[in-house]
């Protein structure tokens, strides 16, 4: 019921973030050459902070999946402290709005001097030519101001405003940048958050969104239970799939594993199925893997390859396989598939990086970008 909760708690403040970048996408667009857009420039710290806030609530959210009043904690002290940074801004700024008549003699940069003293102007766009014209005839301009606190907000005369249309559409695409970038954390915090797994019987049940996938054991090759990197991470022949890692459940997965029949290797914190294909051949030019169908492997579409024992290839069009059969995840049996491939890229002209970690027993092999 906790985690349920927290997760409301995470989408309402996630969503907030997303529907407060396209306002002021829209607000920056209509009102920035006017006196209306003062309340949403003093708000302005609270949208600033809150970038930072939300990438850190999105790096922490594997670690408040495990913890999750203590997360719900955590991210209330967050929205606390960018509340209470963003009012002292607002409390720095905020005066009375008055029209008054001033007279410039001098522009310097976002400062504007009259003979009533300096004032900034901190966000109009000013009309810098228009601005020097009035100082040099001696103009009075009307403008809205907060003269207490040195602000002018606005000109009367739209002929001082200065707002190109590269600008503008610059301005509108950082909004909307700000807006995807929000939209991107709450995609992963909520990807996480939703997406469980557990153990029913003989199959994984895997729960995403509202929706849910049953995986018989009797398809998974591969399961790896990774405290270090905190991630459990489950595959069979079509599909991949990662979860925070959680010891309860990570003990109720190795049980099931150990009961499909996987076979643990580094300490139990591996489980493999040990028979996978009818037949794994080494041709001239591909690897065949064969079992209910065939697939063909070309070499030179090889894009990483990876031992540690078991196999991981990843194709140039991002698809992988991996391979736990115990007859074909030797040392020897990798050197061969591995020189077969380094040939192929040899013979392309493809440049590749080879790292070998003797003591983790891992050999990996990439094309460089």
């Amino acid at each position: 019921m906790l985690h349920r909760w927290v997760g409301y708690w995470l989408m309402f403040c996630f969503g907030i973030l997303i529907v407060l970048a396209l306002i002021y996408v829209f607000v920056y667009q209509r009102l920035l050459d006017s006196p209306d857009y003062y309340p949403f420039w003093l708000a302005e710290p609270y949208f600033y902070l809150g970038l930072p806030a939300a990438a850190l609530i999105t790096w922490k959210v594997h670690w408040g999946k495990n913890h999750p009043l203590q997360y719900f904690v955590v991210t209330l002290v967050i929205l606390i402290g960018v509340v209470y940074l963003g009012s002292g801004h607002v409390k720095e700024h905020r005066g009375e709005r008055v029209t008054d008549a001033i007279q410039p003699v001098g522009v310097v940069d976002r400062q504007l001097i009259t003979r009533e003293g300096m004032f900034e102007v901190p966000y109009y766009p000013m009309n810098r030519e228009r601005l020097t014209q009035a100082v040099r005839n001696g103009e009075e301009v009307e403008v809205t101001l907060v003269r207490e606190k040195g602000l002018i907000l606005s000109f009367e005369d739209e002929g001082f405003a200065a707002y190109p249309l590269l600008k503008r559409l610059m301005d509108f695409a950082l909004g909307v940048f700000a807006a995807g970038v929000f939209a991107v954390f709450f995609y992963v915090v909520m990807s996480v958050w939703w997406r469980e797994f557990r153990v029913k019987g003989t199959s994984l049940r895997i729960s995403h969104w509202g929706r849910r996938k049953e995986i018989p054991f009797s398809e998974v090759i591969h399961v790896r239970l990774d405290s270090f990197h905190e991630e459990i991470r489950v595959e069979t022949e079509e599909m991949v799939s990662n979860f925070p890692y959680n010891p309860t459940r990570a003990a109720e997965l190795a049980e099931a594993a150990k009961r499909a029949g996987l076979t643990p290797i580094r300490n139990g914190r591996r489980w493999v199925r040990h028979v996978q294909y009818r037949e794994v051949r080494l041709e001239e030019d591909r690897l065949i893997l064969e079992g209910d169908g065939q697939e063909k492997i070309p070499y030179d579409c090889v894009a990483a390859l990876g031992w540690d024992p078991v196999i991981q290839i990843t194709m140039m069009d991002e698809t992988n396989y991996t391979i736990t059969d115990v007859r074909y995840t030797d040392r020897a049996w990798f050197e061969e598939l591995a020189a077969k491939v380094r040939h192929a890229w040899e013979k392309n002209g493809q440049l590749y990086s080879m790292d070998v970690d003797p003591r983790e027993r891992r050999v990996a092999l990439s094309l460089y970008d």
